[in-house]
């Protein structure tokens, strides 16, 4: 029994545990798509580009290292909504496949009314010098962002958008979009340890996607449900910090995300609580969203 308890106990060399705080800006766009089926292919009729400057982000992260090796980790950030409006966009080919013409568009305020994402992983440590550390890793992510489009002015033509037609201004909330987005996957993770600078480098790709989005458009009364279930997400990741202490550092991080997904899309009325789905048409979505922050870590000493 002696034997037994010694031989799972943890000492202080088998546990590590660091923490960090940042704050930084989002920015990049999240695009909805409308595809039609032509003869068996799937064509662009509808893209609404929803544009992000510098959202304002504050985050959180914690990292486990168990028996040297067993790395553990876990994030999230949440947006701070600052009613500072970006900008949307939105696109119609409605002429296709006889004319590859854009007939119809759009531009509103965009208002972020809320933006969370959080990431957890796991990995295995492995050391091929003092001061390299390699750690491939699963991981899994959840995300959500909500947008409401306001205000604007719309161009609509049969024969063709120009940016001479009559605008016809909007006012109060056009359209919103609710994004909720689950994916699994894999990556790498080297980091560089140094007396006093220490730098880390990830990818990981996730072929494990599940989408769901819902569209209001709130001039026509139709809510529009995309459950897009295939595709995949990329993430870069990227840190510089400097020692100050023994227990702080400070520095810099970036990431940058890109992600594709697609599935069914389903209709409504707003007044009504059943979809029907769509049979000619499926929705996608994409992200290109980038990052940067300002990065407080704390460590306890081992």
């Amino acid at each position: 029994m002696t034997c037994a308890a010694s031989a799972f106990s943890l000492s202080k060399n088998d546990f590590s545990f660091s923490a960090e705080a940042d704050t930084g800006i989002l920015c990049g766009v999240i695009n909805e798509y409308v595809l039609v089926n032509y003869y068996g292919t799937y064509e662009e009729l509808s893209r609404l580009d929803w544009n992000i400057y510098g959202l304002p982000y504050i985050g959180i992260k914690a990292d486990g290292i168990l028996f040297r090796r067993l790395s553990l980790h876990i994030d999230a950030k949440a947006g701070i909504p600052c009613g500072i409006p970006y900008s949307m966009q939105d696109y119609d080919w409605l002429k296709k496949p006889a004319d590859d013409i854009l007939t119809n568009f759009s531009t509103h305020e965009n208002y972020v009314k809320s933006y969370f994402n959080a990431t957890a992983r796991i990995g295995v440590r492995l050391t091929p010098a003092e001061y390299i550390t390699i750690t491939p890793f699963i991981e899994g992510t959840y995300s959500r962002i909500n947008f409401s489009g306001q205000n604007g002015y719309y161009q609509y033509s049969s024969d063709g958008w120009s940016e001479n037609l009559e605008k016809k201004y909007l006012e109060g909330t056009v359209i919103t979009y609710l994004q909720s987005y689950l994916s699994a996957g894999a990556g790498l993770r080297t980091e560089f340890t140094g007396r006093r600078v220490y730098t880390s480098f990830s990818y990981s790709c996730h072929p494990l996607v599940y989408n769901q989005a819902m569209d209001i458009h709130h001039l026509t009364d139709t809510a529009y449900l995309d459950l897009m279930d295939s595709g995949f997400t990329f993430h870069l990741d990227g840190s510089v910090l400097f020692t100050v202490s023994r227990l702080v550092t400070l520095g810099l991080n970036a990431q940058w995300h890109f992600s594709y997904a697609y599935g069914n899309s389903y209709s409504s009325s707003t007044s009504e609580v059943s979809f029907s789905k769509s049979s000619s048409t499926r929705g996608a979505s994409g992200r290109n969203l980038w990052n940067v922050s300002a990065v407080c870590r704390l460590t306890l000493p081992h």
